[in-house]
């Protein structure tokens, strides 16, 4: 593994955990559970996409709040990792399980 890949892969590891701490903890869509399920870098380590698997929460609800969380996610990562730069953060849905449950309930039928 080249170095650049070693130090994009460390970093997705340490945003990925960052950011499942800041669902878990400082975020509230109660009853609804934010899962992150995937975190993908950039090669120049400017951008980050946070994928989401969004359980018991209203997808409307969660897209007009999106904007507000990559903001206060990506302060939270600043202020709990000194990074030289924190990334840019985009957060998208990952609808992958949304799609398993559907074919499970296909094939049973």
């Amino acid at each position: 593994m080249h170095d650049n890949q070693r130090k994009i892969s460390r970093l997705s590891s340490i945003l990925q955990g960052l950011s499942a701490d800041f669902f878990k903890n400082h975020t509230s869509f109660k009853p609804g559970i934010i899962t992150v399920t995937g975190l993908d870098v950039t090669p120049d380590k400017s951008h980050a996409i946070v994928w989401v698997s969004l359980i018991n929460i209203d997808y409307e609800l969660f897209e007009k709040r999106v904007v507000e969380l990559q903001k206060k996610l990506r302060k939270y990562i600043s202020e709990n990792q000194n990074f030289r730069y924190t990334p840019d953060i985009q957060i998208r849905v990952d609808n992958s399980s949304e799609d398993i449950i559907k074919i499970n309930k296909l094939l049973q039928e």
